[in-house]
């Protein structure tokens, strides 16, 4: 059945826009579910209306087998990643993906802050900023397959090809102590000096001195607690929408926005006082470039 797209078009926006006038004000993760829902139905709606084919329209383009890209600073709703694909293609209009990306997730309820209440020290360095009340950092290392299929093809000069992808797979979580730099009180010379320690659960919150705002000193280095990572399993999956503009046939430079999910069996230890969680929903976008070859 033939669809008329820019009738389509037309009713979708109109939809979009009698919808939010509702809502004026929202949650985070309200947004999230609306942002999921419009990009969802968008991609839904421009695979209905683009035409699938084997060649371009005038059949001028190359078509090349083979394609590797790199996303070497990606921007999530939950930090930064890194993220490196390899692509083939199936036909002019479909690629088969293979996916590997390094993400770092933090909680929302993490702030960054430092202290500037200080007694003496002996030889003590200037303080780093830290997160009050983290007990882990976390990572996820993401492989998974895919498809990405074509939308809109590019013109011959300085034309934007539009693609969508799905893909999902496998996520390693890795759970990483949190490390602090800790004041305690020498009594015999009355100076402080510094230990480095991570949170023990073992001693109450109420006198934990990881927990204490005044013997806080500030955040250990970023290669502490790297002997005590701990690996959660999980999954996760993606949709996107690909915008390629590269002037040469065999380069790649392009941005993706989209929608990720990772989701593990148990909940993440993050956070040591708020409420931590076992999936992480999030928009991101991506720079991506890279090359084909046949």
């Amino acid at each position: 059945m033939k669809v008329n797209s820019s009738l389509a078009l037309e009713i979708y926006v109109s939809f979009i826009l009698s919808n939010l006038n509702k809502h004026l004000k929202i949650s985070y993760y309200y947004v999230m579910k609306k942002m999921g829902f419009i990009l969802l139905s968008l991609l839904l709606l421009l695979s209905v209306t683009a035409p699938a084919q084997n060649t371009d329209r005038e059949g001028t383009n190359i078509l090349y087998k083979n394609e590797f890209v790199i996303g070497p600073v990606g921007f999530h709703s939950y930090g930064f990643s890194t993220v490196a694909r390899s692509g083939k293609n199936i036909t002019y209009d479909n690629k088969r993906i293979i996916e590997f990306e390094l993400v770092n997730i933090r909680h929302p309820k993490e702030l960054k802050q430092t202290n500037e209440f200080l007694p003496p020290l002996i030889d003590a360095p200037n303080p780093k900023a830290y997160y009050y009340g983290k007990q882990n950092s976390f990572f996820a290392i993401r492989t998974g397959v895919g498809q990405m299929r074509l939308i809109y093809e590019k013109a011959k000069k300085n034309g934007v090809q539009v693609r969508y992808l799905y893909l999902g797979g496998f996520s390693l979580g890795v759970v990483k102590p949190y490390y602090l730099n800790i004041l305690y009180l020498d009594e015999a010379r009355n100076v402080y000096f510094i230990l480095t320690e991570k949170y023990d659960s073992s001693i109450p919150d109420n006198t934990n001195k990881f927990l204490d705002w005044y013997t806080i000193y500030g955040a250990a280095g970023f290669s502490e607690g790297w002997k005590e990572v701990r690996f959660l399993p999980g999954a996760y999956g993606k949709l996107g929408l690909n915008f390629e503009w590269a002037s040469y046939d065999d380069l790649v430079k392009s941005v993706e926005v989209g929608i990720a999910f990772d989701i593990y069996p148990k909940k993440v230890p993050i956070m040591i006082i708020q409420d931590n969680k076992l999936w992480f929903p999030s928009l991101y976008i991506n720079m991506i470039l890279g090359w084909k070859w046949e």
